[in-house]
């Protein structure tokens, strides 16, 4: 058995020996071995332990104590009772029993007197840990007397709240004061049952705990301050804040007391948040001071707190008339704090949060602020998108849109981590959004949202799209649009923004730039691979020159990239559609349209297997037809008929009818038709159209 084991078995067989002596000794209502029995109950109590066991062993001496007063409640008591309960010998022990037996004496009579000699006669043990706990007994056992609002029961706590606060102190570790914390903390906890009313806690009670506090060392002021934070309504908190932050800025001096002025803050705001209401002008003047000797008591290991105060006091600025001013001060202190050697997920996820209370504090200030900017470069991409979703929501719902080129210039700043992130599709439309307002639509925001949003494509081609509108009420806004095109990467995409830039400079009479633009269609295509992509680009490239009024077309390169495509049938389309470019109002070259089409009616005679494809020599004849009529000297009335003739010849030597040889012959039977009309109106009357041609 160890000793320790052994003094613990002693102890409780003693407490158990002098319990059950006292209790016989009530049998026979013998006062005075009843009252030298507790006190030898109570002796062990005089005695030195450590905090732990001194405590330890108090608890299970006041649980015997209980059947005293238990026994005492049942009595009819007189003061010589009283007297007789303080004949022991030594000193403390004689307190413990004066004190019980005091207390049902005052029950039973209401004698004031005996209160007030308690409290004198507990000021003989002025030994820090037994003072301390005889205190704390009798705080325990005049509870059920507190009257709410007396001031004799406010009195009679403040009394025993300095006296044990003094003993507290006197304690020479931390450690055995943190674990004695709680005999101190509970006069406060008494208090504020006792204390109800807002005006006597302001008058009376808060002002004697300010002393109380002010004549105590900074480990015993933070306590006795979270003590009253904790313990009273948060709205007697309110009404004190300034003298909190006062004390608490003289504290952080000596001792770090940021947790319990954030917590408390904390409490308050949302308390305020609750009754809609805001904070004083005292009051944020006092936090910003104590930010302020927190920030030059900053060590790497409470950096995240320090952190974490400025956000809740950046939080009580939201809706007071000084919210600008407070924020840009605490975004100033937060910058000054920043050391990139001491920073972890948690102050990241506080400078995250003051960055977003700022912006919705104001988003003008923040966005142009060097403070804003420099927190934010210091983020984590993760926490950098959460902010630019921010801005850009606030931004998105803001009615009055400013149009200070600053101001943009930093925001599209902001917003390129969201633009550039694919999974942001949303917010990039969001972004298109506020470019599509009408304070915006300028040269300057257009020239600088380009230059912001030159790598994500997709922001960039709205851009772009945005600035072809303007085009006829400003034509100088084509110069970004030039430049912007040159920044898209991606080929088949470029190719397609380029087609429709030119066809809008074309509307809007600016030829400046539409040959450079066509080199430009040209470069892009040279490097596509897929044979999709090409045919796509050739086939709007081709509609796009049949529309523009440019007569410097790299026609001979188009030409060129029709005769490269590896399907026949893709040739011999995009040929035919080509063939218009050399017959405009432009340009008439008959050689060298009859030279595409007759290259056309040879990848026909290549595409045509049996029935299928056969329509492309309807087609051709078709186009054959429109040129006659325009007059094209090159089509001769010849061709026409040796066309029409092919085509008979292959549909009649076709077997059975299927789904593509109906369809040709269908087709070559309305064009036969159209020629007849056509002669009936004096006109073609060379050309063959007799042959019979049977349709289901």
């Amino acid at each position: 058995m160890s000793e320790e084991t052994k003094i613990i078995q002693t102890f409780e067989y003693t407490t158990d020996y002098w319990a059950q002596a006292m209790n016989s000794a009530m049998e026979t209502q013998d006062y005075p071995k009843i009252f030298y029995y507790a006190s030898m109950l109570s002796e062990p109590l005089k005695k030195s332990y450590s905090a732990k066991e001194y405590y330890e062993h108090f608890l299970q001496i006041f649980e015997k104590l209980l059947l005293l007063s238990g026994y005492l409640s049942r009595r009819e008591l007189k003061p010589e009772q009283y007297d007789q309960a303080q004949y022991a010998f030594d000193i403390v022990p004689r307190l413990y029993v004066m004190i019980t037996v005091g207390i049902s004496l005052y029950k039973q009579m209401e004698n004031d007197f005996v209160l007030e000699d308690m409290l004198d006669m507990v000021r003989g043990v002025q030994h820090p840990v037994r003072g301390l706990f005889l205190r704390y007994y009798l705080n325990k056992k005049v509870k059920d007397l507190y009257k709410e609002n007396s001031q004799i029961s406010i009195n009679f706590i403040l009394n025993n709240l300095s006296q044990m606060n003094s003993l507290w102190s006197r304690i020479e570790t931390i450690d055995e004061r943190k674990a004695l914390q709680i005999t101190v903390g509970e006069n406060i906890e008494r208090l504020s049952e006792v204390c109800t009313d807002l005006d006597l806690y302001l008058g009376e009670v808060f002002p004697k705990c300010l002393s109380i506090i002010n004549q105590s060392d900074s480990f015993s002021q933070k306590f006795l301050l979270d003590c009253i934070v904790q313990a009273f309504p948060t709205e007697f908190f309110l009404n004190t804040c300034v003298e909190f932050l006062n004390i608490a800025c003289n504290i952080q001096l000596n001792y770090d007391v940021i947790d319990l002025v954030s917590s408390s803050l904390s409490k308050l705001q949302e308390f305020l948040k609750d009754l809609q209401k805001s904070a004083t002008e005292d009051s944020l003047k006092n936090m910003k001071k104590y930010l302020e000797s927190v920030r030059n008591s900053k060590t790497p290991e409470n950096l995240e707190k320090i952190i974490e105060l400025h956000m809740v006091v950046l939080k009580f600025s939201t809706k007071t008339p000084q919210s600008l001013e407070n924020m840009l001060y605490c975004l100033e202190s937060a910058d000054l704090l920043l050391d990139s050697e001491h920073k972890n997920p948690v102050v990241f996820e506080y400078l995250t949060e003051i960055l977003q209370i700022s912006a919705t504090i104001s988003i003008e200030t923040s966005v142009v602020s060097s403070y804003f900017h420099n927190i934010y470069s210091e983020l984590q991409s993760t926490d950098k998108e959460r902010v630019s979703y921010k801005i850009i929501e606030i931004i998105t719902n803001e009615e009055y849109w400013t149009t200070n080129v600053e101001f943009w210039t930093n925001a599209f700043d902001y917003l390129q981590v969201i633009a550039y992130n694919n999974s942001f599709l949303k917010q990039k439309l969001m972004i298109l959004k506020i470019l599509h307002r009408k304070e915006l639509r300028s040269f300057e925001i257009y020239q600088i949202a380009a230059e912001k949003f030159k790598d994500d494509e997709c922001v960039l081609t709205g851009v772009c799209f945005l600035c072809l509108q303007e085009l006829k009420s400003n034509h100088k806004i084509h110069k970004i649009i030039v430049e912007a095109l040159e920044m898209f990467k991606n080929s088949y995409f470029s190719i397609q923004m380029t087609i429709n830039t030119i066809l809008a400079f074309n509307r809007a009479n600016i030829d400046y730039s539409i040959s450079e633009l066509f080199e430009k269609i040209i470069r892009s295509y040279e490097t596509l691979v897929d044979n999709s992509q090409k045919l796509s680009s050739l086939t709007m490239i081709i509609g796009c020159t049949r529309q523009i009024s440019n007569s410097h077309l790299p026609t001979d390169k188009i030409v060129n990239f029709c005769y490269k495509l590896p399907k026949k049938t893709d040739q011999c389309c995009l040929l035919l559609s080509l063939s218009h470019i050399f017959w405009s109002n432009i340009l008439k070259d008959p050689t060298k349209l009859l030279e595409i089409l007759k290259r056309s009616v040879k990848l026909a005679d290549l595409c045509v297997a049996g029935t299928k494809n056969l329509w492309f020599f309807v087609l051709i004849l078709n186009t054959y037809l429109y040129y006659f009529q325009v007059n094209v000297s090159s089509i001769e009335i010849n061709s026409l008929n040796s066309l029409i003739e092919l085509i008979y010849e292959l549909i009649s030597y076709q077997g059975e009818n299927d789904q593509d040889l109906e369809y040709t012959k269908r087709y070559f039977y309305n064009t036969l038709k159209y020629i007849q009309q056509k002669q009936e109106q004096g006109f073609m009357h060379d050309l063959r159209a007799d042959y019979k041609i049977s349709i289901d």
